[in-house]
């Protein structure tokens, strides 16, 4: 009997020059491209520090992740 292979979900948004472009000139469709990010999932456009109770925490602090690292690699 055949085994089908699983593949290991990709979730590693790599900072990439691309990322940084569009990031920096606030393109919230580049930048979900670049960092391969699902529709819906935050943007680190759109994330504070300040979280609001209706947000979700898992995806608000990967989209504050990126935006911190964003800002660092800036």
């Amino acid at each position: 009997m055949p085994i089908r292979k699983r593949h290991k979900k990709r979730n590693d948004h790599t900072i990439t020059p691309a990322a940084v472009t569009a990031f920096n000139a606030g393109e919230w469709l580049a930048l979900h491209a670049a960092l391969d990010l699902a529709p819906w999932q935050y943007s680190p456009l759109d994330v504070t520090d300040e979280r609001r109770p209706h947000e979700d925490t898992d995806r608000h602090a990967l989209a504050l992740k990126l935006r911190r690292e964003l800002q660092a690699a800036a």
